[in-house]
């Protein structure tokens, strides 16, 4: 009984971390807050180092990726096309897992992960404030296919983006 509330304990807890995210400012833009600013456009560029695995390149789609961050900032009524600013995402670094191995070995295979830094760009091109996105998964098991655990990535990746940028209240009022 004390060994089946051990393995039940070790998986609770395993649930909780595997699927961290945080997001996280430099010092010197830590007292950014948001005065109502709309976008233009998100621009999204891949960081060359970002993966040292080619296949990690293949299974990202960065296109996916913009679209989901754009979409959550227009339901929030902050893209507005006649805007000179600008949010623009560099993806520092990349990990997703083979859908063999994150079915079989789940959480004992690692994460699936990407890291982004996130500028926002003024209209006179200066960066306004500038943060990094961190969105992990690591259950894999459980949703499987790399489109599963890809959305879910993206879908925080985009979450984490809006809260930083227009704040809580905006970010969870959506």
């Amino acid at each position: 009984m004390k060994s089946l509330l051990k393995i039940t304990a070790l998986f609770l807890i395993l649930t909780c971390i595997s699927c961290s995210s945080k997001a996280q400012r430099p010092q010197e833009h830590s007292n950014y807050e948001y005065s109502g600013e709309k976008y233009a456009k998100v621009e999204l560029s891949i960081n060359k180092t970002a993966s040292k695995d080619l296949d990690d390149i293949v299974r990202f789609d960065d296109k996916k990726l913009c679209e989901m961050i754009e979409k959550k900032l227009a339901v929030s009524g902050l893209i507005e096309e006649a805007s000179s600013n600008k949010v623009k995402v560099e993806i520092t670094d990349i990990r997703i897992r083979s859908s063999f191995n994150a079915i079989m070995w789940g959480v004992m295979a690692g994460d699936d992960h990407i890291t982004g830094d996130v500028s926002l760009i003024g209209e006179d091109g200066r960066t306004i404030c500038k943060f990094e996105i961190y969105a992990s998964y690591a259950l894999g098991g459980f949703a499987g296919m790399n489109e599963t655990r890809m959305s879910w990535l993206f879908e925080k990746f985009s979450e984490l983006t809006l809260k930083e940028i227009a704040g809580e209240r905006m970010a969870k009022a959506n």
